[in-house]
């Protein structure tokens, strides 16, 4: 179960959680979660998403109690103005294919009203196990929390630099 907390509703404008679309990969749980912004719109100090939809990468190890990452970076963002889905993105189903992840979302043009408006079957690919990363522009490392792994392994994508 995830709810808005202070972050989500001062920093961050977001007025609701609109739904979540889960999918299971490599035994964990990952939600699409999708945010309606419900803020004033003429607020000159605050980005302009009112009514406007984005989403958010959540995970679950058990599929009912959700984490998100503290900074809520979005996931699935509204396009630029002009495109199919510059107003809304709603997420629907994701499916695994060969090389790569692929997203099936529907765009609009219409930002989230009782109006009518065009919308748009829509594709966001990743690729594959790449559902988060890290990168350090120069060198760095990783830290992490002390966590359990189920399945009783870990893997890990890396690609070191090599000077010069």
């Amino acid at each position: 179960m995830l709810v808005p907390d202070e972050m989500d509703t001062e920093e961050h404008e977001l007025g609701h959680f609109y739904g979540l679309a889960p999918c299971v990969y490599q035994g964990v749980t990952f939600g699409l979660l999708h945010c309606l912004y419900s803020t004033n719109p003429f607020a000159e100090t605050k980005p302009r998403k009112h009514m406007s939809t984005d989403v958010q990468l959540c995970w679950s190890s058990d599929g009912m109690e959700f984490a998100r990452h503290p900074r809520r970076p979005m996931f699935l963002e509204t396009g630029p103005v002009g495109s199919s889905d510059w107003a809304q993105v709603s997420p629907g189903s994701v499916v695994e294919c060969e090389d790569e992840i692929r997203i099936y979302y529907q765009g609009s043009e219409q930002l989230h009203a009782p109006m009518g408006g065009a919308s748009h079957a829509s594709l966001a690919t990743l690729p594959r196990d790449r559902w988060v990363s890290i990168e350090a522009p120069v060198g760095g490392y990783g830290v992490t929390r002390p966590f359990s792994c189920p399945g009783g392994r870990l893997h890990l994508n890396a690609r070191l630099l090599t000077p010069g």
